[in-house]
Formats: C-alpha cells, sequence, structure tokens
C-alpha cells in the first residue's frame, strides 16, 4: 500500500461527506468548516498543494484512484 498524504486523507474525509464534485478550494473550505485540517499544513496556497496531490495521486494510481477528474 502506497503512502497516504495527509492532503489526500483530508480531501477522502470531506468528500466522504459530499454528494457532489467539489474542486480543491471547495475541499480546502470544507475541511476548514469541519475544523479538520491538521495544524502542521499551512500555507498561502494550500488548495494548489491539495490540487497537485490529486492530481499526482490520479496520474500514478490512474483506475485504481480513489479520485478522478
Amino acid at each position: 500500500m502506497l503512502f497516504m498524504n495527509a492532503y489526500l486523507l483530508l480531501a477522502r474525509e470531506v468528500l466522504s461527506h459530499s454528494t457532489e464534485a467539489l474542486s480543491a478550494k471547495e475541499i480546502l473550505d470544507q475541511a476548514f468548516m469541519l475544523n479538520i485540517v491538521p495544524p502542521h499544513l499551512f500555507g498561502k496556497t494550500q488548495h494548489k498543494t491539495l490540487h497537485a496531490r490529486l492530481a499526482e495521486d490520479i496520474l500514478i494510481q490512474k483506475q485504481k484512484s480513489s479520485f478522478y477528474r
């Protein structure tokens, strides 16, 4: 099993409670509202980092990825 990045865990948690597709920015907004963002995740462009991690997971995992575009 591959290491699951904290951003991907966060996205998985938020999306498991959502009935619609969300952008990286929307995922982070929801995570902050739910107060589930770990304190070690910080920065001005967290949504860009999340987007990059999601894209990387989709590229590497292909059909096995939990995420899709």
